[in-house]
């Protein structure tokens, strides 16, 4: 995981979903993922997370595979749900790290609430004079994490080598690193 949550910040957004029956789907998928996080550390850790495991625990299946597999759909519906009740309370401002489960069924920052986190950035970068470095590797991881997940068009292959040569001018700027090219990966040489 790049961009920051925390496990404070999950707890703040389940207890602020409000679910308190807990036999029902939702309930148990969010505690069932949970229970998986047991130390900040877990955030980094903890990159993918099978569905057959959470399935299990949701629906009691035991490790029978056909059933778990015609859970799927539930699962991915359950998912969705629960996504679209956390993004209603982050436009409330009760879910203030913008905490969703992810396509491999992690806790992590909505494209919302990275959007927002990054035009506050870019406003106090446009505005402040006081900035940290720390800052902009923040920004950056920001943007890298964004970009990790964009669908790729005819445009993105555009503006990824406009971000190239930013770069690219950016770290010949700083005198740290000289760069010779900036691979087609994206990746500096």
């Amino acid at each position: 995981m790049i961009v920051s949550i925390s496990l404070k910040g999950i707890d703040t957004a389940i207890t602020n979903l409000n679910y308190r029956n807990i036999k029902s789907p939702k309930y148990k998928l969010l505690y069932a993922l949970r229970q998986l996080y047991n130390s900040e550390k877990d955030l980094d850790r903890i990159h993918y997370i099978n569905p057959d495991i959470l399935i299990k625990e949701i629906w009691e299946t035991g490790d029978d595979l056909s059933l778990i597999k015609s859970k799927y759909k539930n699962f991915n519906s359950i998912k969705s749900s629960v996504n679209a009740d956390l993004a209603d309370i982050y436009n409330q401002k009760k879910n203030p790290e913008g905490i969703i489960i992810g396509e491999a069924n992690i806790f992590e920052m909505s494209d919302k609430a990275k959007e927002e986190m990054f035009s506050s950035f870019t406003h106090t970068l446009k505005t402040e004079k006081n900035v940290s470095l720390n800052n902009i590797v923040e920004a950056l991881n920001v943007v890298y994490e964004f970009l990790s997940n964009y669908e790729k068009s005819k445009d993105f292959s555009l503006e990824i080598g406009k971000l190239k040569n930013i770069l690219k001018n950016f770290f010949e700027k700083a005198g740290e690193v000289e760069i010779e090219e900036i691979s087609e990966a994206g990746t500096i040489e």
